[in-house]
């Protein structure tokens, strides 16, 4: 079988985070799992609150920075949305607002 190239890549996206009211507390800068919306599959990244914390049941602006492969982040940018996990609560969503900034980190063969 023939080796193809997986490029992952690290994007810092303007996004806006709406926290479930259900969770009760506040969150400020954390990695909780985000989930693709095409594939399912969960992928790295933390989010950095522009005013410092998102409160339950509302929306801040910030800064999501995640790690996926360059075809993932592609159809990512595309949905403009994904979901935020901690373990297997669902906690909130994201919605993409701004552009992305993106850097390569490595182009492995994958079998």
């Amino acid at each position: 079988m023939g080796a193809a190239s997986t490029q992952e890549v690290i994007a810092e996206i303007q996004v806006e985070f709406a926290l479930l009211p259900s969770l009760g507390q506040r969150r400020g800068t954390y990695r909780p799992n985000h989930k693709h919306p095409h594939t399912g599959d969960f992928f790295l990244g933390q989010v950095a609150f522009q005013n410092g914390h998102v409160d339950a049941g509302s929306v801040a602006r910030a800064v999501a920075r995640v790690l996926l492969r360059a075809e993932d982040l592609d159809s990512l940018i595309r949905a403009g949305a994904w979901e935020v996990w901690e373990g297997s609560t669902l906690v909130g969503h994201i919605e993409i607002i701004g552009p992305a900034a993106v850097d390569s980190i490595q182009g492995d063969a994958v079998s």
